[in-house]
């Protein structure tokens, strides 16, 4: 989410820019738990075993630390975090296909 620059985006339509930066950040916090919820379900479907879920664990911290970022209106704080948690998740999911296959 970027609300940082809703000065220059005067003659864009974002959604922070109609919707406003608070309806914003919530709905980026609902995208965030939706994927933490979609990051598990394989653990939870039988798909990947439960032990594995230590290599996912570090995403869904930084799903739960943005949170407090959002609320504060820190939104180059929380997209960080957010990144950080793609990429956690990308590599934890990766890193369960690696052990599940070798």
């Amino acid at each position: 989410m970027d609300t940082s620059d809703q000065a220059g985006d005067f003659d864009r339509k974002t959604f922070a820019k109609v919707r406003g930066a608070e309806k914003a950040r919530k709905t980026v916090w609902i995208l965030a738990v939706a994927s933490a919820l979609v990051m598990i379900t394989p653990f939870t479907v039988g798909l990947l075993p439960w032990n594995l879920v230590i290599f996912v664990l570090p995403a869904l911290v930084c799903t739960v630390s943005a949170k407090p970022f959002l609320k504060r209106g820190k939104d180059d704080l929380a997209g960080n975090v957010l990144r950080c948690n793609m990429v956690f998740g990308l590599l934890g999911l990766a890193i369960c296909g690696l052990v599940l296959n070798s």
